[in-house]
């Protein structure tokens, strides 16, 4: 019964065929799938590559509410030759991390979260501290609200100047880099 009231009003409504209203339908449809797959991707404990860390960005990056590092929470401290950046996220966001030049450590003041990086799967709750490796790439599910603190050493004392020292735009120059410092 529920099909023919659904065929008769798509003969009567002309917005039926509209390209606009079905996009519009699409884009949330599409959305909650690929929410449901990272969802999932986590939840079976599988360990993505590089690449398709990347691809998970992508596929984020490509919603209509995407947020990126502006649109967050951020706040910034230097002190004595370090640099320390706090973001706070709510619940429910899924975030794509930088990709790091150096080590340096990570503080989770806040929350839970699952983290979805080259190593592996794991949930972390807040308080908890740990070293992060250069290159590492994360994604991360927040479960409750977070405030996530990374400490870098820099001398740099702009919010600019530290981030083009600390974070690299891809995997590509991470490579050169690490090319160039072995012919030296």
């Amino acid at each position: 019964m529920i099909y023919s009231s659904i065929l008769v009003f798509s003969l009567i409504n002309p917005l039926a065929e509209s390209k606009e209203l079905q996009q519009a339908v699409s884009q949330p449809i599409k959305r909650i799938y690929e929410e449901a797959v990272l969802i999932k991707f986590a939840a079976d404990g599988l360990i993505p590559t590089r690449e398709e860390i990347q691809t998970i960005q992508h596929i984020i990056e490509g919603w209509a509410d995407a947020k990126h590092r502006e649109d967050y929470t951020i706040f910034h401290t230097f002190a004595d030759g370090m640099y320390t950046r706090e973001m706070h996220v709510e619940k429910g966001e899924i975030i794509v991390g930088e990709i790091h030049r150096n080590d340096h450590i990570v503080n989770l003041l806040k929350g839970s979260l699952i983290v979805i990086d080259e190593f592996g799967n794991r949930r972390l709750d807040a308080p908890c501290s740990f070293v992060s490796k250069s290159g590492v790439k994360r994604v991360g599910y927040i479960l409750d609200d977070c405030v996530w603190q990374d400490i870098h050493r820099t001398e740099k004392t702009t919010i600019d100047e530290a981030e083009k020292e600390i974070f690299v735009s891809d995997y590509e120059e991470l490579a050169i880099e690490a090319e160039l410092c072995q012919d030296l």
